[in-house]
């Protein structure tokens, strides 16, 4: 077991995730689970935010990692997350490419309205950056999937400007298609202002903080290393599970155990097959190690 070996299944999910679906529309329904783009004073969806950034905030205390201020509502009043993020691979033609699909919102608690024209949104990428894209041929071949549904990326309207009035919590899609093909995760962070005032959305910090990953090892001289995910799974924080299963290829791990705790909620069916083809073939490596 090595980066090669699990490169590769990673290689396998960015294909799969895109290819032989049925595309549905994006409809009104999709659009109803995100607050609009020009703001809304609903407590419960201002609520349901407000808890997710307190989970983030947790956790990364007890991972003993800062708390970025986009994470937070104490200084300025302003915080923001990705949600239901998609990032993915497909092939057209000879050619692979990578696209990030994602709801941004963002939740203004202080006294001043905000707006934002979504163009300008950037997207670092290894140290690279990307404008959210326009339609194009390819975007008519790529699609995402939220729950149990499929949409095609081409269905989306993302708003041409976001307008955050004080006091209430707005979003839109970021698109950002045609990213360079590749087997990793890399690091994935938003970055815009509001006026001066910069915010740097560190997406891949934000999931792995959603994800809880633990990992423990027991056993004589602790061959055997049990993995808990407490929370959430997805195509952006999987990127942690893959990571750490290489650190445990250059030890001396003879087993690892993968639990979900009884808080986790339901693994989407895509990617809980991308697991069990991983424990399927963990164990045929030459390393002989079993998940």
């Amino acid at each position: 077991m090595n980066r090669y070996v699990f490169s590769r299944y990673l290689l396998v999910l960015f294909v799969g995730l895109c290819l032989n679906e049925t595309y549905l529309q994006a409809d009104k329904q999709l659009e109803d689970q995100f607050p609009p783009a020009t703001g809304t004073t609903n407590g419960k969806v201002i609520a349901k935010y407000e808890t997710e950034l307190k989970e983030i905030e947790q956790e990364l205390v007890t991972l003993k990692l800062p708390v970025p201020a986009e994470f937070s509502l104490a200084d300025d009043g302003i915080a923001c997350l990705l949600d239901s993020p998609y990032f993915a691979q497909f092939r057209s033609g000879q050619k692979q490419y990578r696209f990030l699909v994602g709801r941004l919102v963002i939740i203004n608690k202080s006294d001043v309205p905000l707006e934002l024209e979504t163009k300008d949104i950037r997207l670092h990428v290894n140290g690279k950056e990307y404008r959210i894209g326009e339609r194009t041929e390819l975007t008519r071949f790529s699609s995402f999937r939220l729950g149990d549904r499929q949409y095609s990326i081409s269905e989306l309207k993302p708003a041409e400007l976001l307008k955050i009035p004080a006091g209430q919590v707005a979003s839109s899609w970021v698109v950002f298609h045609g990213l360079p093909a590749g087997n990793d995760v890399p690091n994935l962070t938003l970055r815009w202002k509001f006026g001066q005032l910069a915010f740097a959305l560190d997406a891949s910090l934000q999931h792995r903080a959603l994800l809880r990953w633990r990992r423990e090892q027991i056993g004589p001289y602790g061959i055997i290393s049990i993995c808990t995910i407490g929370g959430e799974i997805n195509t952006i924080n999987i990127g942690t599970i893959i990571d750490d299963f290489v650190t445990l290829a250059t030890q001396n791990m003879t087993r690892v155990i993968i639990q979900f705790s009884e808080k986790a909620p339901r693994v989407e069916p895509h990617l809980m097959q991308w697991l069990q083809r991983i424990a399927s073939q963990a164990g045929r490596e030459r390393r002989r190690i079993r998940i």
